[in-house]
């Protein structure tokens, strides 16, 4: 009897080590996790899941404002992961996907009156190409203003998980290069168009063209 009460006693002093491991980790996960606000359009006219209208889009910032949230970019996230920078109280990312021609219209107007820093994964064909995409001329003013950085959603919006080996490397290495010499600044996040978990994206993305991707 006494060999199966320490059987059980030992059994009980592993789950429960076990399940303080487990708080613990959560507890640092958490403390170390950093919220990521993402968007696409900001307009008043489309009704879509891609679309926020401006108002509620100020309404948000004015929110982050208000309660003392401070904006970072990705390049500072990865830095304080790897290299134990110092990250403000209560940081967040904010992103916008694909560079519509909103986000300097609406968007930028309203993240220079809150003072917040934002992040837009541009389509690089598509700047300057099509009208409702942002001009170079807009982007490069957007990045003087220290505000707004700018990174990489592919070379034209292809599916990543769906293309060929070579057409993949020409979407991820054609928008850096392209990205580089117009804006005239170092290109170190992708932002994954559709979101694909194939693991020959990840593979691609591991490659010297990006630090880091994000989904």
């Amino acid at each position: 009897m006494n060999v199966w009460i320490k059987r059980l006693a030992l059994i009980l002093l592993a789950v429960i080590l076990a399940g303080a491991a487990i708080c613990t980790y959560i507890m640092y996960s958490a403390k170390n996790a950093v919220p990521v606000l993402n968007y696409h359009q900001i307009n008043d006219r489309d009704e879509n899941a891609l679309t926020v209208h401006t108002d509620q889009f100020e309404a948000q910032m004015k929110y982050l404002a208000d309660n003392d949230y401070h904006t970072i970019t990705p390049e500072d996230m990865v830095d304080a992961w790897e290299n134990g920078k110092e990250l403000p109280d209560k940081p967040v990312i904010i992103t916008f996907d694909d560079g519509y021609a909103d986000n300097y219209r609406n968007a930028y107007p309203i993240l220079k009156k809150y003072n917040l820093q934002g992040t837009i994964f541009l389509i690089s064909d598509y700047v300057g190409t099509y009208p409702n995409y942002l001009t170079w001329t807009q982007a490069e003013e957007m990045q003087e203003s220290g505000l707004i950085n700018f990174e990489s959603h592919t070379l034209s919006h292809e599916q990543l998980d769906s293309t060929s080996p070579e057409e993949t490397w020409n979407q991820v290495d054609g928008s850096k290069k392209a990205l580089e010499w117009r804006l005239r600044k170092e290109i170190n996040f992708l932002a994954y168009p559709c979101a694909p978990t194939m693991k020959n994206c990840s593979a691609w993305s591991k490659r010297p063209v990006t630090k880091a991707h994000l989904p």
